[in-house]
């Protein structure tokens, strides 16, 4: 009987979770075509260095998440500083309207 070890791919539940849509609000589980939901796979050394690719991968991918979910706040903060940027020179209009009548 060969040596098993957890699935890299689904981490051992036999199910992954991925986008819905390409908004990324929702997640969705699929089955683990990898180890055929059973979530062990048998150890194998050319399995073992694509788990290896895989796990670099995922975590690539975890780091562009990230860095794209900061980069939407920071977008909003700086539409929300415009906005308030246009609404004080707006103000300062209209008292400089009523200043100079």
């Amino acid at each position: 009987m060969k040596e098993k070890i957890i699935c890299p791919r689904c981490n051992g539940n036999g199910f992954r979770m991925i986008w819905k849509d390409a908004d990324q609000k929702t997640k969705v589980a699929i089955d683990c075509t990898y180890c055929d939901n059973q979530g062990q796979i048998e150890r194998n050394t050319n399995q073992e260095k694509q788990m290896d690719q895989i796990r670099i991968v995922e975590l690539i991918g975890k780091v562009v998440e990230n860095n794209s979910k900061t980069h939407k706040n920071l977008w909003s903060t700086l539409q929300l500083m415009y906005f308030f940027q246009i609404l004080s020179f707006a103000i300062i209009c209209i008292l400089a309207y009523q200043v100079f009548k």
